[in-house]
């Protein structure tokens, strides 16, 4: 399951930024779900953990509590999440070489005066293929693909037709 968390204090644009994932992902009966916070929040901290490595963040950097490095720097430095891909979304295009320089891995740096479907989409495609980097077990039940890493299989289990 991958899971996306929108962090955006403005409603409009993180509901646009939902319904972007949302379109992208039905297309690709992967198995995801959209976490939704406007702010840097008590809950958001304590929701980082419990989602582990295969999360995508989309992130704008101008929060009322903070700005989005202070969530990137959660994720890496105190739950020493370097896996999830980050995603920093905000109006200041002014400051992406200060947000480059701060060494948190972001994936990419989008400005809200550009076309943020399509630079989204192809952020979000980009995790996709890092997230399937390592061969995985694929199987499709109920419409939906499931991907296993090899390396998280115990043993295979055949009764019958069922495995």
């Amino acid at each position: 399951m991958i899971n996306f968390i929108v962090v955006d204090d403005n409603d409009k644009h993180r509901k646009k930024n939902v319904k972007f994932i949302l379109d992208y992902m039905m297309k690709n009966n992967l198995d995801f779900d959209i976490h939704e916070y406007n702010d840097y929040s008590d809950k958001l901290i304590s929701d980082i953990e419990k989602f582990g490595d295969s999360s995508i963040y989309v992130i704008d950097l101008e929060l009322p509590s903070g700005d989005g490095l202070d969530i990137a720097r959660t994720i890496r430095n105190e739950y020493n999440n370097w896996v999830s891909p980050i995603v920093i979304i905000t109006s200041h295009t002014s400051l992406y070489y200060e947000v480059y320089k701060e060494r948190l891995q972001i994936l990419d740096f989008i400005g809200k005066c550009e076309d943020i479907q399509k630079n989204l989409v192809e952020s979000v495609q980009i995790c996709i293929r890092m997230f399937n980097k390592n061969n995985s077990y694929r199987y499709v039940y109920k419409n939906i693909e499931y991907t296993v890493p090899y390396n998280e299989i115990n043993y295979i289990q055949r009764e019958g037709r069922r495995t």
